[in-house]
């Protein structure tokens, strides 16, 4: 590990008043993590030091690889210890690095996790504390909050004097978590596959729970959250991080439905032999209810046999509950997050059943014959029908949408579209690098033409379309044109072979790789490539960074850049090996390459599966092609894990 620590004797601190009335209060340690954002690790240590004064109290501060003057002034802090990391190691493991540096103390009771940017008044503290000692059978308490914490933590209007003093929770906020010792080694540490930040302190809770363990919020006891202080000191891309976190968290606990299992298409009895056959209908939702009830409507009015499936992501004014008492028969995906488009349709697509599958905005509304006009471009060969079609400048940027029908175009616009099933199978889904929004239905029409598959525009007046109406609304979720602006340049940079474009067009490369280490927060399995060579690589193979832990028997899918340099098919090879670097299987193919012609870098998305069995083991790609025969990757160390 990366890290020193530094301790410092305690300084005479003005003794709390309520610490010294003769309660009883447990040994505990507060375990703060930090990363820039100087002042407010400042403004939360004043707050929290004097009430840590007593001899039962210490405090821990991991710095997470600061480069302000955060380690200048932990140094200077007396009564702090401070771990400091080389890097930013993520929320997760940087609190776990603090856990375990303070539970080599055997008389420690209690672990308090904070963030620093709250602010703990005087006395708040030792309330905690106390209620944990009165009462043994919780095993972890959050006081009560403003901001962003779960409901049962939020502070009321107005505080009721009949109010128990402490309440069943499900869930706490890892902004001020109280757990006892025994509960910790109990569930056992957060787990680090969360990444940067959010999600682990939920899934702590969950673990929790599972456990049989009792989880309580305090009513006695407020803090004050800034939050996202050490957010905005720090330029990332916080939504995809946070989209990657509740991804993993949903996917964890099986919280995502499952695919649908595809069922035979069966007539129904009284249906003619000419009928049309029925269709999927995957419609995604985001509020604007109002919306939702006027698309679905005309679908009912104007559709024949259909199957709905609709993901609502994360809407809060009645969406899921009116589709249910208005649609009883259709399948409703709800995700706890606004996930974006590229998710929530790939979510959709998983589930439908049919061979005909529509992909539609909530913002859409038809009328009679609208299917009819689709179906017969697809009759006429087509494999994906769009009511709507644009150009693209050389750079990407928009060049407008296409008005007459003999016109050229780039790309089929995502609002409506209808895709045969096979599209799917052979190019694959959505490309979720590019959640929330923007592109993702251009990268697939680039795709499907490389796979030479047909697309077709049909402009038709019974489909209307109210462009941009949900998206243009969710300013809060999302900033608009920041979202754009990534999303382009990783489609630039990722289509740069299929897009004819000049040397001053293209954005630095190393820009587009940080811009796309914070879009692919968004993918499902996102891997962080840093533009830096691995000790012992050879040219012709640009490799990656891997998670440090994944689960047995798991298909990944990953991307990785290549120099094609000839006109032969090219392979991406794997191979696994155990700690004694025996192979434990022959080599695989992960990715199999075009021909280049002239000499070019190449982004291929390939697949490996994980070893069956849990254990320590090494990754190692070969690039098998006559240039640069035998180029080849470090081997990666991975442990591989089940579900914690």
């Amino acid at each position: 590990m990366d890290c020193w620590i530094e301790r410092k004797a305690a300084a005479p601190h003005a003794p709390n008043q309520e610490a010294t009335q003769g309660r009883s209060v447990p040994r505990y340690a507060v375990v703060i993590c930090a990363w820039n954002s100087a002042a407010t690790t400042r403004r939360c240590l004043e707050a929290l030091l004097p009430s840590t004064a007593d001899p039962n109290g210490r405090v821990v501060v991991v710095d997470n690889g600061s480069a302000d003057e955060t380690p200048a002034l932990l140094s200077a802090r007396p009564g702090v210890r401070h771990i400091r990391l080389e890097r930013n190691v993520g929320a997760a493991r940087a609190k776990n690095i603090g856990a375990a540096e303070v539970l080599r103390d055997p008389k420690l009771s209690c672990l308090i996790f904070t963030d620093n940017d709250t602010v703990w008044p005087d006395g708040t503290l030792n309330r905690l504390l106390e209620l944990m000692e009165r009462n043994p059978e919780i095993a972890a308490l959050g006081p009560r909050a403003r901001g962003a914490v779960p409901v049962a933590q939020k502070i009321p209007d107005g505080d009721d004097p009949r109010a128990a003093e402490w309440t069943a929770a499900t869930e706490l906020s890892g902004l001020g978590l109280v757990v006892r010792r025994s509960a910790w080694t109990r569930v056992g540490p957060f787990d680090e596959r969360f990444g940067w930040y959010g999600y682990e302190d939920t899934d702590w809770c969950r673990r929790a729970r599972r456990a049989g363990l009792t989880l309580a919020v305090a009513n006695c006891a407020h803090i004050e959250h800034q939050g996202g202080a050490t957010l905005a000191a720090n330029p990332a891309d916080w939504q995809a991080i946070l989209q990657t976190a509740a991804l993993r968290y949903q996917t964890k606990w099986s919280l995502i439905p499952p695919p649908t299992v595809r069922p035979a298409i069966r007539r129904p009895q009284n249906a003619g032999a000419g009928d049309p056959p029925p269709i999927s209908v995957v419609l995604i939702t985001h509020n604007r209810l109002d919306q939702t009830r006027a698309c679905l409507e005309s679908l009912r009015r104007h559709t024949g046999r259909f199957e709905l499936i609709v993901v609502d992501n994360a809407s809060h004014d009645g969406t899921p509950e009116y589709i249910r008492r208005a649609f009883p028969d259709a399948q409703v995906i709800r995700n706890t997050q606004n996930f974006g488009v590229a998710i929530a349709r790939n979510q959709g697509i998983r589930a439908a059943s049919y061979e005909q599958i529509v992909l539609l905005d909530n913002d859409i509304t038809v009328s009679a014959g609208w299917l009819d006009d689709l179906r017969g471009e697809q009759a006429r060969g087509a494999d994906i029908v769009g009511i709507e079609a644009a150009r693209l400048h050389p750079d990407a940027g928009p060049r407008g949408k296409c008005s007459a029908p003999t016109e050229a175009f780039d790309y089929l616009g995502g609002a409506c579209c209808l895709f045969r099933r096979r599209v799917f199978e052979q190019v694959g889904l959505l490309d979720e690098g590019f959640s929330p929004a923007y592109y993702e239905d251009a990268d697939l029409c680039f795709r499907a033409r490389a796979a030479g598959l047909r697309l077709a525009w049909r402009p038709t007046p019974a489909i209307r379309h109210e462009e941009h109406a949900t998206l243009g609304r969710a300013a809060l979720d999302y900033n608009r044109w920041a979202i754009f602006e990534r999303s382009r340049k990783r489609f630039l940079d990722k289509q740069r072979g299929a897009l004819t474009v000049t040397h001053e067009c293209l954005p630095p490369r190393n820009a587009c790789r940080r811009a796309e280490d914070a879009a692919a927060g968004a993918m499902q399995n996102a891997w962080r490539r840093l533009a830096a060579v691995f000790a012992g690589v050879r040219p012709g193979l640009f490799p990656m960074f891997f998670p440090k832990t994944l689960l047995p028997g798991e298909t990944i899918a990953f991307p990785v850049m290549v120099e094609i340099s000839d006109r032969r098919a090219h392979r991406l090879d794997y191979v696994w090996r155990n700690t004694h670097g025996a192979t434990l299987t022959p080599a695989r193919t992960a990715a199999t390459l075009p021909g280049g012609g002239p000499r070019q870098w190449m982004d291929v998305y390939g697949t490996i599966r994980t070893p069956a069995a849990p254990g320590t083991y090494t990754l190692q790609f070969y690039l098998c092609c006559e240039r640069w025969a035998g180029a080849r990757t470090a081997p990666i160390p991975i442990a591989i894990q089940p579900h914690a």
